[in-house]
C-alpha cells in the first residue's frame, strides 16, 4: 500500500469510521427504502443488486460532505488544534498524519465512484443523485455565500438539511421501483423523523460549560447553556411522535412505538442531567444522541421485517 493510501486509511478509521459506518449505513438506507414501501401498503418488502449501489450512494455522500467540511475548515480546525482546542489537536490533518493533498484525492475518488455507481439506476433515481450531489457541491462552496463560514446557526440551518435530501434520494430510488405519483404525509413524517435526530447529533457534540469554551464556536456559547443543552431533547421529542405515528401507518407492533420511548429517555435524561448539573462531563451529549439515532434506525429495520415477508429479485 501506498504512503498516501495508508494516510488516506489512518483519516477515514479516525474521522469516519467504516465499520461502525458502513453497517450503519446499510441498516439506515433499507429502514426508509423498506419503510417507503410498508407506508405503500406493500405486503412484501422487495430489494434488489441496483439498492446496494444507492445504499452505498448514501455512505458515500456522507462521507463526502465529510470531506468538504473538511477541507472548507482545514485552516481553521488546524489553528484550534495548534492552540490546544480538546476537539482538535489530535485530529490527523492537525498532526500531520494526514495532508490536505491526501483529502483531495479521496474527495475526488469518491466524487468518481458515487457518479459511476448512479449511472445503474433508473432516471428517477439518478435525477435525486443530482439534486442531492450538486447540494452537496454547493455547501463545499458555502452556497456562494460567504457569511455562512463565519456563522455556526446559518451553517446549521443551511447544512444539515442536506441529510434530508439524502433520504429523499432513497425516496427517488423507492419510485424508481415502483408505482408512486409522489411524497405522501406519510413518506414526509418518516423522512424529516429519521432526520431530525441528525440534527439533535450535530447540535449535542457542540456544548460546553463555559469554564470550557475556547475561540470555537458552540451552541452553548450562541445560545446560552441554559438553552443549549435542551435542544437536542426537544428534538428527539419530537422525532419520537412522528415515528410513532409512522410506526402506527405502517401497523407495525406496539413494540417498535414502546421502543422509541424508552431509548428516546436516554438523550433526553442525558440534556436534562446537563440542564440540572452543568460539569464538562455532563456537556458530553453526543454519545446519548448517536445511542437514539442507531435505535431508530435499526429499531425501524428490525420491525419491518417481523411485520412482512421480504424478498430480493436479481
Amino acid at each position: 500500500m501506498s504512503a498516501k493510501l495508508k494516510r488516506i486509511a489512518k483519516y477515514l478509521n479516525a474521522m469516519f469510521p467504516p465499520a461502525i459506518l458502513v453497517p450503519a449505513g446499510i441498516i439506515r438506507f433499507f429502514a426508509l427504502y423498506f419503510g417507503f414501501q410498508a407506508l405503500h401498503q406493500a405486503e412484501t418488502l422487495v430489494g434488489r443488486p441496483a439498492t446496494i449501489n444507492a445504499a452505498f450512494t448514501t455512505i458515500l455522500g456522507g462521507l463526502l460532505l465529510r470531506v468538504y467540511d473538511e477541507l472548507k475548515d482545514a485552516e481553521g480546525d488546524i489553528r484550534l488544534g495548534k492552540a490546544g482546542d480538546p476537539r482538535y489537536k489530535d485530529r490527523p490533518i492537525v498532526t500531520g498524519e494526514v495532508l490536505l493533498e491526501d483529502i483531495h484525492t479521496l474527495k475526488n475518488g469518491l466524487i468518481f465512484v458515487l457518479f459511476a455507481a448512479n449511472l445503474v439506476l433508473p432516471p428517477i433515481a439518478i435525477g435525486g443523485f443530482l439534486l442531492m450531489f450538486g447540494l452537496f457541491w454547493l455547501s463545499s462552496r458555502w452556497f456562494f455565500w460567504p457569511k455562512i463560514s463565519e456563522s455556526l446557526f446559518l451553517a446549521l440551518i443551511t447544512h444539515n438539511p442536506l441529510a434530508l435530501f439524502s433520504t429523499f434520494y432513497i425516496f427517488c430510488v423507492y419510485a424508481s421501483y415502483f408505482d408512486v405519483t409522489g411524497l405522501s404525509s406519510g413518506d414526509m413524517m418518516m423522512m424529516i423523523g429519521m432526520w431530525l435526530p441528525i440534527g439533535a447529533w450535530e447540535i449535542s457534540r457542540k456544548q460546553r460549560i463555559p469554564e470550557d469554551e475556547t475561540d470555537y464556536e458552540t451552541y452553548t456559547k450562541i445560545w446560552g447553556w441554559k438553552t443549549a443543552s435542551l435542544v437536542p431533547a426537544i428534538i428527539v421529542l419530537v422525532s419520537t411522535a412522528l415515528m410513532i405515528e409512522v410506526s402506527n401507518m405502517m401497523e407495525l407492533s406496539w413494540i417498535y412505538p414502546v421502543f422509541l420511548v424508552v431509548v428516546s429517555l436516554i438523550p433526553i435524561g442525558a440534556c436534562l442531567a446537563f440542564r440540572l448539573a452543568p460539569s464538562t462531563k455532563t456537556s458530553k451529549l453526543q454519545p446519548f444522541v448517536e445511542v437514539y439515532v442507531v435505535c431508530v434506525d435499526l429499531g425501524l429495520f428490525i420491525a419491518l421485517l417481523a411485520s412482512r415477508s421480504a424478498t430480493w429479485i436479481s
